[in-house]
C-alpha cells in the first residue's frame, strides 16, 4: 500500500517456505557429518510498483 501510494520506492520479499527447506536441509547435512558453511544466502526479491502484484497477499510465496 505505501508503494502504490509513493510513500515507499520499494521493499524486499524474503522467502520462508525456502528458508525453512534450506534450514532442513543444512540441519540434515550437519547431523550427517557433512561440512556446513556458517553463511547461507537465500536470495530475495526486490518489491516495486513495476512487479508490485505478483506479491498479493495470498500468492507471494
Amino acid at each position: 500500500m505505501m508503494i502504490q501510494q509513493g510513500y515507499m520506492e520499494g521493499t524486499t520479499a524474503q522467502f520462508p517456505q525456502v528458508m525453512g527447506k534450506k534450514a532442513a536441509e543444512l540441519a540434515y547435512d550437519y547431523l550427517s557429518g557433512k561440512h556446513v558453511n556458517h553463511k547461507i544466502f537465500i536470495p530475495v526479491q526486490l518489491i516495486t510498483r513495476k512487479n508490485l502484484d505478483a506479491f498479493d497477499v495470498l500468492g507471494w510465496q
